[in-house]
């Protein structure tokens, strides 16, 4: 296996992580401080990386993270339920009730993303368990080297719980703590030997957030 190197990005600030009203439902999107960041976070990732894929947890507040990144390295989108929210029954108190766009919706809504999606739910029926989130980044990242395909820089973007599971799957005695919005850890692969380069990387934007969750 070619040397390969793994971007986690935590979406920006949302509008849930700022304790603004909650008319966006379970899905908000960025605010102005969190598209600022994105902002940053795509700059520094267009100066320092040569970027092949971009995976993307499919809720807007991360669809709205990738975008930027995405124009600036003219590399679509796409969509990556693995990489979703930590469905738990503290921010989500309907799951068996909740409605999202489909994949198919999604990729019809926004020209950066990419891909044959089909018209059926990508979120679970019942609240997961951490061992859960843990369970889908283990097939994601098994996913991600089944083949040689020439990819050798991919970019995640997820959530707290999904970067810090990720981040576990290459190097499972760092301690991330706290993943703030719109920062970066970046884990470098060649063959056995497996180097952190960054971790939770948030100087390059002027603010950030810790609040965790949605």
């Amino acid at each position: 296996m070619s040397k390969k190197t793994i971007i986690l990005v935590r979406h920006g600030e949302s509008r849930s992580n700022a304790g603004q009203s909650h008319d966006q439902g379970d899905n908000p999107g960025l605010t102005k401080v969190g598209r600022d960041q994105v902002e940053a976070t795509s700059d520094f990732i267009a100066s320092h990386y040569q970027v092949d894929r971009i995976l993307c947890s499919p809720f807007r507040r991360c669809i709205e993270t990738a975008i930027p990144v995405s124009r600036a390295i003219e590399q679509p989108i796409v969509l990556e339920p693995l990489l979703h929210e930590f469905f738990n029954e503290v921010w989500f108190e309907d799951i068996r009730g909740l409605r999202l766009p489909s994949l198919r919706v999604l990729e019809e809504a926004y020209d950066e993303i990419e891909g044959n999606y089909v018209a059926t739910k990508w979120w679970p029926n019942v609240a997961e368990r951490e061992y859960d989130v843990h369970d889908r980044c283990v097939r994601l990242k098994d996913e991600m080297f089944s083949a040689d395909d020439g990819v050798d820089c991919i970019l995640c973007v997820g959530h707290w719980a999904t970067v810090s599971a990720m981040a576990f799957q290459f190097i499972p005695d760092l301690q991330m703590g706290v993943v703030h919005n719109g920062s970066l850890t970046v884990i470098e692969l060649d063959g056995d030997d497996v180097e952190l380069l960054l971790q939770d990387k948030n100087d390059h934007h002027a603010v950030s957030t810790p609040e965790f969750g949605a």
